[in-house]
């Protein structure tokens, strides 16, 4: 039990430090754009690392979006920050059930405002032809999963085949995990 709460502590400084670089680095002029050699943005990394915890405080992606990080930036991948709420980098294949629908929602909400100016949809295929939708379904994440398919084409869109298959997909994983 001390290790753990030493570790939220530990985890709650960190966090708290990584804010204010964050800030100060906003203020000085950075480019929140700037990407690594897979072509990941500070979202991208930031939306990666965030756990599935409900608790987790989303101010580091908050702050990215208000210093207007790109929420549309492809990496080498072809994925949006999106796909790492669901998808982890180094860890693809996790399937533990998770619904991390605070960043989802903060991303979409974001995404929604950009798109209005031109900015990209929420239903974006990587290079594996897989959506955000796709990859929740994959994790167990229904709540997800309904606000992406209200967010993303709309449902007229879809292959009715599609849309059965992810909510089917879904429902067996609640059922056996």
């Amino acid at each position: 039990m001390f290790v753990l709460v030493v570790e939220r502590s530990f985890r709650a400084a960190l966090h708290r430090i990584t804010l204010q670089v964050l800030r100060e680095l906003v203020k000085a002029g950075a480019d929140l754009s700037a990407v690594d050699d897979k072509g990941r943005n500070a979202l991208h990394l930031s939306v990666n690392s965030s756990s599935d915890d409900a608790d987790e405080a989303l101010d580091l992606e908050a702050a990215l979006l208000r210093g207007g990080c790109p929420t549309s930036a492809l990496d080498v991948r072809g994925r949006l920050p999106l796909h790492y709420a669901f998808v982890k980098a180094g860890k693809h294949r996790d399937c533990a059930r998770a619904d991390p629908i605070e960043v989802v929602s903060l991303l979409v909400e974001a995404m929604e405002e950009r798109r209005e100016r031109g900015g990209i949809k929420v239903d974006l295929e990587d290079e594996f032809g897989a959506r955000p939708i796709h990859y929740a379904a994959y994790r167990g994440a229904t709540v997800s999963c309904l606000l992406l398919l209200q967010k993303g084409k709309s449902t007229k869109y879809y292959y009715y085949s599609d849309v059965q298959y992810i909510l089917q997909y879904v429902q067996c994983f609640a059922y056996y995990v």
